[in-house]
């Protein structure tokens, strides 16, 4: 988009189909690339690049995101502040926040919520980035248009998918632990035992064959799982659990049970990995988070994607897999990270002799 055409109402119109919710009580940071004009125009070319949510009560975090943000190379940054009630205080402490981040915040507005109609509020411009010193005078207050205007949101439309009305929390809850099922202490003494129990394989005398052979334990298991077999059912498996634990354990076991990836037409491995973000912690969730993110993309369940894989983060920071397939994400590349996976899976299969094709 050109400069003269930036509008930061039609562009909070598109967050909720980027974040897969409507955000609240948030910091949403937004960052940009600046290209130089094209022969003949005058103007610069902006395209946006990451988008980051926070919770106003999490500010602190920003230095935690600041070097994930880095890395994806914008040349600035604009936030926005949801939540009702005056936000002047608020705008002041995301830019002390961001100057000791060194993330360079051009600009913030503030809205009370993502609604047609709604005000957008220019609360501070930025004088010390460079990136936005011609573009200046183009950053004012705005209104939010109808968001079924903004493509990514008639994209969802026309699949049939509803956005969870301005409430993270009810999103977000079919990936929390279930702390009734097993507590906090419990799930992550349980999680540490199983990947202890990995460790031990790779040092046994059967090193060469005894991890991957829970790789094959598992697939059999999975494939005799009723179609209609529940989440909740599932988490009453404690055999399939201690299965899907395991390989989810280690990098190498979790890399190739992504193969199973992409079979559309049986929930069966959606439902086992919400199990298992229910019940397990640590490394186990954060991976069986990042396989629930692919598994959503295979069937074209975009909303699901971004929120598994922020949890995902939230689970373990530094994640790997859920950091690159965040990044994938955010530049529409999630379709062929899935393809990529599947197929890096069924290669690292067939390499100890497990033979199942992926899902195509």
């Amino acid at each position: 988009m050109s400069t003269q055409h930036f509008s930061p109402g039609s562009f909070l119109a598109s967050i909720p189909a980027t974040l897969g919710f409507f955000p609240q009580d948030s910091l949403v940071l937004a960052g940009f690339h600046l290209s130089s004009p094209q022969p003949g125009q005058t103007t610069a070319t902006v395209t946006s690049g990451p988008i980051a949510r926070l919770s106003l009560s999490d500010l602190e975090r920003i230095d935690a995101i600041s070097e994930t943000l880095d890395a994806l190379d914008s040349d600035f940054f604009l936030a926005f502040i949801v939540r009702q009630g005056n936000s002047r205080a608020l705008a002041r402490q995301v830019d002390t926040h961001c100057r000791a981040a060194e993330i360079p915040l051009g600009a913030l507005w503030s809205t009370y919520e993502i609604a047609a109609g709604e005000q957008v509020r220019l609360e501070f411009v930025s004088d010390t980035v460079a990136a936005i010193s011609s573009w200046k005078h183009h950053l004012r207050g705005d209104v939010i248009p109808p968001l079924e205007r903004t493509s990514s949101m008639r994209e969802l439309i026309a699949r049939g998918e509803e956005l969870p009305e301005l409430d993270r929390e009810s999103f977000l809850g079919q990936f929390r632990r279930d702390t009734e099922a097993i507590s906090e202490e419990q799930s992550r003494l349980w999680s540490w035992a199983l990947e202890n129990k990995v460790m031990d394989l790779y040092d046994s005398e059967d090193k060469d064959s005894a991890p991957y052979a829970l790789v094959e334990e598992f697939f059999a298991a999975l494939d005799q799982l009723p179609a209609a077999v529940t989440v909740e059912e599932i988490k009453e498996d404690l055999a399939f659990l201690e299965l899907l634990g395991s390989c989810l354990a280690d990098r190498a076991l979790r890399d190739m049970a992504i193969v199973a990836v992409g079979n559309t037409s049986s929930m069966v491995l959606y439902r086992a990995l919400q199990a298992a973000a229910h019940v397990f912690s640590g490394t186990i969730r954060a991976n069986a988070l990042s396989l629930l993110a692919l598994e959503a993309a295979a069937r074209q369940w975009m909303t699901v994607v971004p929120a598994a894989l922020s949890c995902a983060q939230e689970e373990e920071q530094g994640h790997t897999l859920a950091q690159l397939l965040f990044n994938a994400y955010m530049h529409g590349l999630i379709t062929d990270s899935v393809t990529a996976c599947t197929e890096a899976a069924e290669q690292l299969c067939s390499s100890v002799g497990i033979h199942r094709a992926r899902c195509c």
